[in-house]
């Protein structure tokens, strides 16, 4: 018989087994209990110390021109912020004190240390920013660099210097350091070599720095935006938290100050102000996104899963009807004839008469948006839609077009002009002090006779004088997309300031007010078949979605096409009787000048006109119309002296640009 011989005790085998079963069983309650520990470190931290949402800042859209050239767009840049609470701390500012007197010393004594010894952390970034700066003229005509001055200011410089390289060489006793602190105790006021030291390395006033240190202490403050690289490394460098710095978006204007009045600004802390910038801002803006993130222990921020994370829908862009060249040789245009005349101020417009589209709008004198705190808050304004003045004769083409519309004369009417009418028991005289006899309506365009106006407004009448006056568009907004867009004034019946007298002043633009964009686009109608558009300077918006055009299909029959061609036919025979020769030569152009003055407290100030000139072409197909309008020249300096010359190097340019030949 065969045995099975058993290899242990009975029992054995299953206590073994219940070991090794205890055994799993603690080890798996320990992992729960680690990984319990572990989950509560993590994710426990969420929901205890949950963070506050971080900006995704929007991409602000940019302003192209006509062909897509970028007249403002956005950089990403650096931006320096101030923490008034952190700089009123005295061991804080102690600490900023030595770093500026250590690196304004080392630059000025021009020390070089070998490598391995020179401090990294923050001397030779903002050295090289202090040698970089212009030398300072003293008091007793010597100069010196920021960064002597500083070393003079801040401590005992050969003090310093000793410390200094004590502390940096390899065997340093440290003997120095308490002479070191002592020097700097004795170093003079903070605030002022703190605010020097920003000016001079950020490029920004003075006083504006002045002004920050002791500004409100409960909040940051922007110290200046779109800091160079240089700059702003010079300042990380630095290692204190009292100026900050932060990357962000800044807006730069890449052609200075052209079309300025048309685009406005964004302030330092990115508001906008004026023209596009303030009138387009929902579209250009864009919106925000964000992220909601946590504090992971070792440091890290962790973006939280659930609705963590919302992207930034970039602002769209503008494509406006401005021609960059076009707009380049308006403003340099404009610029000259108010050296050359002596004028104070000016404008010089470009429409298109057929659809509205402003093709150039120059102002004088203009200004950097990107430096847009150095000049007057008036020069900030566009005078060429927020600023009104007197019209003057320029609007007597549209007094005849209304009486023939009316058929109260024609074309071939004829009146005695015996140099003197009273209209509302006031008398008004032509501007030459003549009586010029039997005069035709071109000879009294063509030597801008008010006598001849005034009596043509008597034929119409008030009523259908003012009538046609709104319907040209004066007294109203144009509607033009651009921001504090003025109306201008005129006293019509029924109002109780309103006089008779006034029927026969405003038939030749006295006593009453208009915007220079009211009186382009009024001399648009007789350019365009007697049709009134409405202008703008954006012709799309362009998104992710694609390029939409701007319609605006708005329009108003102001006087027949047949009437509109007969005052300017007028006009066109009567621009070489007033000039005594053609304005432009080879080119038919209809045209009115204007000289006008300023009000001020119920009286004209003396010596002080307004000279313009307003004319279109070439005919009969008229392309451009265009304003040249100059403030402030004196005794004897008439509209046509002064801006005719101006209108005809525009139009010249604008027919050799477009290369449009001559027609005559």
């Amino acid at each position: 018989m065969a045995y099975v011989e058993r290899s242990g005790r009975p029992g054995e085998d299953g206590q073994l087994r219940r070991m090794i079963w205890v055994q799993i069983v603690l080890a798996g309650i320990a992992l729960l209990i680690i990984g319990r520990l572990g989950w509560y470190q993590v994710l426990g931290r969420v929901v205890e110390d949950p963070q506050a949402p971080e900006r995704i800042p929007a991409v602000r859209g940019d302003i192209l021109d006509q062909y897509g050239y970028p007249l403002a767009t956005s950089t990403y840049s650096c931006n320096v912020f101030f923490r008034p609470d952190l700089y009123d701390d005295i061991k804080r500012q102690r600490e900023l004190r030595e770093r500026l007197a250590v690196t304004a010393t080392v630059v000025a004594l021009n020390l070089t240390w070998e490598d391995g010894e020179m401090p990294y952390r923050y001397v030779p970034a903002l050295a090289d920013l202090l040698k970089a700066q212009p030398a300072v003229i003293g008091e007793s005509g010597s100069s010196t660099t920021l960064a002597e001055a500083l070393s003079f200011q801040l401590a005992d410089r050969d003090l310093l210097v000793a410390s200094f390289s004590d502390e940096m060489a390899r065997n340093s006793t440290g003997i120095w350091k308490q002479q070191r602190q002592q020097a700097l105790d004795s170093g003079g006021d903070m605030s002022g070599v703190f605010a020097r030291t920003l000016s001079e390395v950020l490029g920004e006033p003075l006083t504006d720095m002045t002004q920050l240190l002791g500004a409100s202490r409960q909040q940051r403050h922007l110290v200046s935006a779109g800091v160079p690289e240089p700059q702003c490394n010079g300042l990380r460098a630095l290692e204190t938290n009292i100026l900050g710095t932060e990357l962000g978006f800044q807006r730069i204007y890449p052609d200075g100050q052209l079309a300025a009045h048309v685009l406005g600004f964004l302030t330092l802390s990115g508001e906008p102000q004026y023209g596009l910038e303030f009138y387009y801002d929902g579209q250009l803006r864009g919106k925000d996104g964000a992220w909601q993130g946590i504090n992971h222990p070792s440091g890290e921020r962790l973006l939280a899963e659930l609705g963590g994370y919302q992207p930034a829908t970039d602002g769209a862009d503008l494509i406006l009807t401005i021609d960059r060249n076009v707009q380049y040789q308006a403003e340099r245009i404009i610029r000259e004839a108010a050296v050359q005349s002596g004028a104070e101020s000016g404008n010089l417009i470009v429409l298109d008469p057929s659809t509205g589209a402003v093709i150039a709008m120059a102002n004088t004198p203009p200004y950097d948006p990107a430096h847009f705190w150095e000049v007057p808050a008036e020069t900030l304004r566009n005078s060429a839609t927020s600023a009104v003045y007197e019209p003057g004769s320029v609007v007597k083409p549209l007094t005849i077009a209304a009486a023939l519309d009316a058929r109260v004369i024609h074309p071939d009417t004829t009146y005695t002009d015996n140099g003197v009418i009273t209209v509302g028991e006031q008398e008004i005289h032509n501007s030459d002090m003549q009586a010029h006899g039997e005069t035709t309506m071109t000879e009294l365009l063509a030597y801008s006779l008010n006598v001849g106006a005034a009596q043509v407004a008597t034929y119409l009448g008030p009523a259908r004088f003012y009538e046609m006056f709104k319907r040209f568009g004066f007294s109203d907004p144009t509607g033009i997309d651009l921001t504090a867009e003025e109306r201008g004034i005129m006293r019509v019946p029924g109002q109780e300031e309103w006089h008779m007298s006034d029927l026969g002043r405003n038939s030749y633009g006295q006593g009453m007010s208009a915007t220079p964009i009211q009186v382009v686009s009024a001399f648009g109608v007789l350019a365009n078949q007697g049709v009134l558009r409405r202008p703008h300077v954006v012709a799309a918006v362009q998104d992710d979605a694609g390029v939409r055009p701007v319609v605006d299909s708005w329009s108003r029959q102001v006087v027949s096409a047949e009437v509109a061609d007969q005052v300017t036919a007028m006009l066109v025979d009567a621009v070489p009787l007033g000039f005594g020769s053609e304005l432009v030569p080879g080119y038919a152009i209809a045209g009115k000048s204007g000289t006008s003055q300023v009000a001020r407290d119920g009286a004209y100030i003396p010596d002080y006109y307004i000279g313009s000139y307003v004319g279109y072409g070439p005919i009969p197909n008229p392309r451009f119309v265009i304003l040249v309008k100059l403030d402030g020249l004196g005794e004897g300096q008439w509209g046509g002296q002064e801006a005719g010359p101006a209108f005809a190097r525009m139009f010249q340019w604008l027919m050799d640009y477009e290369g449009i030949p001559p027609n005559e």
